[in-house]
């Protein structure tokens, strides 16, 4: 979809920056381009679309958002998710993450960085505050890699979780938008956690069990110790 339609205005750019073909020439040629994209709606919302940079966490969490928005924003995936831990559990989000931007033909940047010992030295002494530090991180350098590669709009797919702290992720990310001037794009796509759990599941994408790192594996799976626990001691 966006193949065709992106060479003709690279085709607009060539000839306007032409050394070889005269002025005239070149506003001829420039004129034919802009008939053909305002004769042809498909070509011209395409030409005319924002780009998007969308931070993914994980791909259960990308498949309704994308749906949703794919329409009226040229997306790229940007995979940056050093939070992730262990080493098993961030391969299995990141492949699935993989294959489903294959599948979907969708444009893709990837900074593959396991940050654990990071994580760990940053957020050890005050573990109270290491979502507040997980979320800017990522966020920040996704803001960065939009505004260095002339994006109109960063956002994330944490917006879609309802596990997530919601307005922290939210005024994180207007403070980076503001240090970073590049437009945060903010939508609650909480409303599409029924729907992205039925696609998840229709597409056999490995679903994660806790948020990402190891103080949330340790908070997820020691609750269910508990519960196991006191289901037992009932039994007895």
């Amino acid at each position: 979809m966006v193949g065709f339609p992106f060479s003709i205005i690279n085709y607009q750019f060539l000839i306007l920056n032409s050394t070889v073909l005269n002025f005239s020439i070149k506003l001829q040629l420039s004129q034919i381009v802009t008939n053909h994209l305002t004769k042809n709606p498909i070509f011209l919302k395409v030409y005319l679309m924002k780009k998007l940079l969308m931070h993914v966490c994980c791909a259960p969490c990308l498949v309704a958002p994308y749906y949703k928005l794919k329409d009226d924003f040229e997306i790229t995936a940007f995979w940056y998710n050093p939070n992730i831990h262990p080493t098993l559990e961030y391969i299995y989000r990141r492949d699935c993450t993989r294959e489903f931007i294959k599948a979907e033909n969708i444009n893709y940047i990837e900074i593959n960085e396991y940050g654990l010992l990071e994580f760990l030295e940053k957020t050890l002494s005050t573990l109270s505050e290491r979502c507040a530090y997980c979320y800017y991180k990522r966020l920040e350098v996704t803001a960065m890699t939009a505004k260095q590669n002339g994006y109109d709009y960063f956002s994330t797919t944490l917006l879609y979780s309802k596990y997530q702290k919601h307005q922290m992720i939210v005024e994180i990310a207007n403070e980076i938008a503001a240090e970073y001037d590049i437009p945060f794009f903010y939508q609650d796509l909480r409303e599409l956690w029924k729907e992205g759990i039925k696609l998840s599941k229709e597409k056999h994408m490995y679903r994660q069990q806790y948020c990402g790192c190891i103080f949330s594996e340790m908070e997820r799976y020691n609750i269910l110790h508990i519960i196991s626990y006191k289901t037992l001691d009932k039994k007895w």
